[in-house]
């Protein structure tokens, strides 16, 4: 339906003479009149292009600059050329003056937050070395007590195989029955002060060589 529709409308195209309406299903074009529009281009734009031109024109000869009046100088401003070379060379010289202290200045900042890093790290490590020695301290103290109760054990334990009670009964039939017990209930507890000395010594030289 369509394509007749749209073959219909081209006939009319055609067909259609040059000033009548052509009329579409959706749409209705209207042709212009060619003898008046060709009478308007020839007559009207050309002198609207003109008339706009020379007001361009007058109004720029009416914004146009006016002559530019400045008093005469001498070149090269009023010192002489001895003056201007001394003052550049002293400018120079400043110049890298301050280029140097720029530089040590930038160097001595660089400096002291290396420093600053390195005083910080440091910190850290004698931080951990307090730790360390703080653990060392409670873990050593924790053996002696460990060793103490040990100690005490034995100590115990001796006094019963030997027997207060039997020593306290013949202490008075025999005497160096009593000295001989007593000397070797001493001898014994020597013997476990130089067994717990070893030990001790033994876990420290430990701990120093964890620590180197």
């Amino acid at each position: 339906k369509k394509s007749g529709e749209l073959e219909k409308l081209k006939c009319s195209f055609s067909h259609a003479p040059k000033f009548s309406i052509c009329s579409g299903s959706s749409y209705t074009l209207i042709p212009p009149n060619q003898t008046k529009r060709s009478q308007i281009q020839r007559s009207k734009y050309p002198v609207v292009a003109a008339k706009e031109l020379e007001e361009l024109q007058r109004w720029k000869e009416e914004h146009r600059p006016g002559p530019i009046n400045l008093a005469p100088e001498h070149l090269g401003g009023s010192i002489s050329l001895a003056e201007a070379r001394k003052r550049q060379q002293i400018q120079h010289s400043q110049s890298k003056f301050q280029l140097k202290a720029k530089r040590d200045e930038y160097r001595r900042k660089e400096k002291e937050a290396e420093e600053a890093e390195i005083q910080k790290m440091k910190e850290k490590q004698r931080e951990k070395a307090n730790k360390l020695v703080e653990k060392q301290r409670q873990e050593e103290q924790q053996r002696r007590k460990t060793f103490a109760q040990d100690y005490s054990n034995k100590i115990n334990e001796l006094q019963q195989r030997v027997g207060f009670g039997f020593i306290s009964g013949d202490t008075n039939q025999n005497p160096g029955n009593s000295h001989t017990v007593w000397a070797r209930s001493h001898a014994y507890k020597e013997m476990l002060k130089k067994e717990e000395n070893r030990k001790l010594q033994e876990m420290l030289e430990e701990e120093r060589k964890k620590v180197k």
